[in-house]
């Protein structure tokens, strides 16, 4: 669950006007333009011979992942329904295939820094520019789900090595499909197919000439029949006064600067079937969806006729029926046990009986070794829930240093579930300029690399005994950050820091175990209080046998290292606690 910053639905949400367009390069250095579209000409259409196929590169970051809690499967599954949904709009209209060529996931930090989205799309433009152009593709399209003001791209850049790449922000991860006409509820959908319209040379509808909205000058007149490109969102009613289609100037104009782009997008019998390359790790399965980029010439999607049954190194591919997107068939591929490298094998897809064969290369990785577990805490003497401190802030942008300063009051709570809100935040009757310190113990029931995230309004961070595992920090609305620690079973020191200064405030708390997906840390996971017995092996070898005996009978009545209850006394509770553990650690 993220909850994102909302959009003032009552300013333009496309950037597009407000950054420097390759035509107005092209124009200073005396370059001609590769498209009219941007003056709101009719040119003439390439017709409707044969479907197109435009091949996007999918950028995204943290806080996209976040909306589904970190869960890549779910996540992967939305931007191919996004993309699908998109797709039957630009083939109905357009004639033209959108297929991914590249997706990438962040589970680790991305490397964005950029508040806005015209400033985003300049900082993504350069590292894809520096670091990725090996990656094959016809347009490169960032999907954001921060709250950046919603989107912009590059208009008429089909064909164009340095400009093709447009931004969606704000998303939701969730909207009606099949897609429906006038849903407020259309924001996703709505925001991609309009800033891919911007890269295939679609003005906004108020700049066309004739115009056959002014939406965005205040004439709503047109009502319910707003397209993708205008701004009738802006009018009462918002998305609701939008279809999902094109107006036909647009169409026109695209097919105008396609025609001129210089680039052939056409799908023939002997190019329906693209290769695909994936990537997984060493003994992991992977899912390959190799129908998604399979296009016949009329835009229809293929079927799986054949299929290797084993790859060129042994690996295993079977059949998935309907697991893909829109029922598609899928192929699992899975790699033979402790294969590193690269694995091929070619399948058959079949479009109104007309058969083209292709290849998939699996890139299998060696897993990195994971770092070692940390070892449990283990604490005794502790209560249910977990105790939080609460602290008078200043103005602040970031956290404080918490051990600075000293709370006014404190409470015990069952977790940390609190979604955002205007009022007091908890109990600590402030709304604003309000810390918050939670300092308990979270119980891990099995090993593993544990996943951790904070959704916060503003700032939090999470630690797990002294290691910051989750950094949320600074000033934003509801976004979901994410950590990654290997923790054996049992009880863990856990801290989270949380801050507000403006606005809404919540915190929410969710955790992850191995292979599974997120969910809010229970009340029964957390306790607070009591104190961490020392090792019972007193004398370090690794076991716990005579010699360490020994050092609590020498200490026994007194204070030592043998008071592993802490009590101030080497008693019977601390005999009892050694001989538990005699043996092996």
């Amino acid at each position: 669950r993220l909850d994102m910053i909302e959009i003032d639905r009552s300013q333009p949400f496309c950037q597009a006007d407000l950054i420097e367009q390759p035509l107005m390069k092209r124009a200073a250095l005396g370059v001609p333009a590769a498209s009219s579209a941007d003056s709101g000409s009719l040119a003439g259409s390439v017709g409707f011979g044969s479907c197109q196929r435009v091949r996007l590169a999918i950028e995204t970051d943290e806080e996209l992942l976040g909306i589904f809690g970190g869960d890549r499967q779910a996540t992967v599954g939305y931007i191919a329904t996004l993309l699908a949904a998109s797709s039957y709009v630009y083939a109905r209209d357009l004639n033209t295939a959108l297929v991914v060529s590249y997706l990438r996931l962040w589970e680790t930090l991305d490397p964005w820094t950029q508040t806005g989205t015209g400033d985003q799309l300049y900082e993504y433009q350069a590292y894809w520019e520096a670091n990725h152009e090996d990656i094959s593709r016809d347009l490169g399209h960032f999907l954001s789900g921060r709250g950046l003001g919603g989107g912009v791209a590059w208009l008429g850049v089909m064909c164009d090595e340095t400009y093709n790449y447009g931004l969606s922000a704000n998303l939701n991860g969730s909207f009606p499909y099949p897609l429906e006409n006038n849903s407020g509820q259309n924001w996703d959908p709505m925001v991609v197919m309009h800033e891919l319209g911007h890269n295939f040379g679609a003005p906004h509808t108020h700049d066309l000439s004739p115009a056959p909205d002014n939406c965005a000058g205040g004439d709503c007149s047109i009502g319910a029949f707003g397209t993708i490109m205008s701004y009738c969102h802006l009018c009462p009613g918002g998305l609701a006064n939008v279809r999902m289609e094109f107006t036909p100037q647009n169409i026109t104009n695209i097919n105008a600067h396609i025609a001129q782009s210089g680039c052939d997008f056409r799908v023939s019998d002997v190019t329906m079937c693209l290769a695909d390359d994936v990537l997984t790790g060493m003994n992991a399965p992977v899912y390959v969806d190799v129908l998604q980029n399979d296009i016949g010439a009329d835009c229809s999607y293929a079927d799986i006729r054949y299929f290797d049954a084993l790859g060129s190194e042994g690996g295993q591919i079977e059949l998935i029926e309907g697991f893909g997107p829109d029922g598609r068939s899928v192929l699992r591929y899975t790699p033979l046990d402790e294969f590193v490298g690269t694995d091929f094998f070619e399948y058959t897809s079949v479009i109104d009986g007309v058969e083209d064969t292709c290849m998939v290369a699996v890139n299998v990785e060696e897993a990195e070794p994971p770092d070692p577990l940390r070892a449990a805490d283990d604490p005794v003497g502790t209560t249910p829930g977990v105790q939080v401190g609460y602290y008078e802030l200043g103005a602040l942008s970031e956290l404080p240093d918490f051990s600075t300063l000293e709370s006014f009051s404190s409470e015990v709570v069952d977790n940390i579930d609190y979604p955002s809100t205007n009022g007091a935040f908890m109990g600590s009757g402030l709304s604003d300029n309000v810390g918050a310190r939670f300092v308990g113990w979270v119980e891990i029931p099995f090993p593993g690399q544990w996943r951790f995230s904070t959704e916060s309004d503003d700032g939090s961070a999470l630690y797990i005994g002294d290691q910051r595992v989750v950094d949320n920090d600074g000033l934003h609305g509801m976004q979901t950050r994410l950590g990654t620690i290997g923790l054996e079973a049992g009880v863990h020191a856990i801290t989270v820091e949380f801050f507000e200064r403006g606005g809404g405030a919540g915190l929410i708390v969710n955790y992850a175990a191995p292979g599974a997906g997120f969910e809010i840390i229970p009340a029964s996971a957390w306790s607070h209080g009591g104190s961490v017995q020392s090792s019972p092996d007193l004398n370090g070898d690794g076991v716990v046998g005579g010699e360490d005996l020994s050092i609590v009978l020498s200490q026994w009545g007194g204070d030592g290292t043998a008071d592993f209850d802490d009590d101030g006394v080497v008693g019977g509770a601390d005999l009892a606690y050694l001989l538990s553990n005699w043996g092996e650690l």
